[in-house]
C-alpha cells in the first residue's frame, strides 16, 4: 500500500513539473509589463495569480477584472493559442473543473452576481448559462457537480452540457462561504468564518 502511494504521488510530482513548464513557458511569450501590470484582482496580476487546468497538452487559464480566458496548445514550441476571451468564462474566486469535453464554473466578479456556465473546452462557446445562484465554487465528483454558493447553499447538479439540471440541494452553512470545500470518502468539509460542517454524500 504505502509503495502504491508513493508511486501515486511521484507520478503527481511529474505531472506538476509537466503543468508549471508548460504554463510558464506560454506566460513567457508576454511581455514583462503585461505580465505584471496591476489588474486590480487580489494578488494584482496575471503574474501573481497563475492558475490552471492542464487536459492532455492543452493548458486553460481564467482570470476575473479584464483578463478573460485563455486556452493553449502547449504540445508545440511555443504553445499555440486556441481561443481566448472575457465572455465566456471569466473566473473571479474558483477555478472551473473540466468534464468530457467541457468546463464548468463561475463567470464573472462576485460582487456584480456572476452566472453559472457551461463552456465548450475546444471552442469557448457558452453551452448554458444559469443565473441567480450568486458566487460560488465548483468540485467534480464523477459525473457530478458539486456547487457550495456563497450564501451556504450546497447543490448536487449533473456535469451536462445539454443543461443546468439541479438533482438535490440544501442550506449547509450561514453567513458567507468563501472557503473551498474537501470532497474525501463520500463526505463534503465546507466551513464559513465561524463554523466546520461535514455532509454526508453516501446516502
Amino acid at each position: 500500500m504505502a509503495s502504491g502511494l508513493a508511486a501515486h504521488f511521484r507520478m503527481l510530482g511529474r505531472y506538476n513539473r509537466l503543468a508549471n513548464a508548460r504554463l510558464y513557458g506560454a506566460c513567457s511569450e508576454l511581455d514583462d509589463e503585461d505580465r505584471k501590470r496591476d489588474r486590480g484582482a487580489f494578488f494584482g496580476s496575471i503574474h501573481g495569480t497563475l492558475n490552471h487546468l492542464l487536459v492532455g497538452d492543452r493548458i486553460f487559464v481564467s482570470a476575473s477584472y479584464g483578463t478573460g480566458a485563455l486556452l493553449l496548445d502547449a504540445a508545440g514550441e511555443p504553445p499555440e493559442k486556441i481561443w481566448t476571451s472575457n465572455d465566456a468564462l471569466s473566473n473571479h474566486y474558483a477555478t472551473s473543473v473540466y468534464r468530457d469535453g467541457y468546463l464548468y464554473g463561475f463567470h464573472g466578479r462576485q460582487e456584480y452576481g456572476p452566472s453559472l456556465r457551461c463552456v465548450e473546452w475546444r471552442t469557448g462557446r457558452v453551452e448554458w448559462n444559469r443565473d441567480g445562484l450568486g458566487a460560488g465554487t465548483v468540485t467534480l465528483a464523477g459525473d457530478r457537480l458539486l456547487i457550495l454558493t456563497e450564501r451556504g447553499e450546497l447543490i448536487l447538479a449533473a456535469a451536462d452540457p445539454e443543461g443546468f439540471r439541479v438533482i438535490s440541494r440544501a442550506k449547509v452553512l450561514e453567513g458567507t462561504v468563501r472557503a473551498y470545500p474537501a470532497l474525501a470518502g463520500g463526505r463534503l468539509y465546507a466551513r464559513n468564518e465561524k463554523a466546520l460542517v461535514c455532509v454526508d454524500l453516501r446516502k
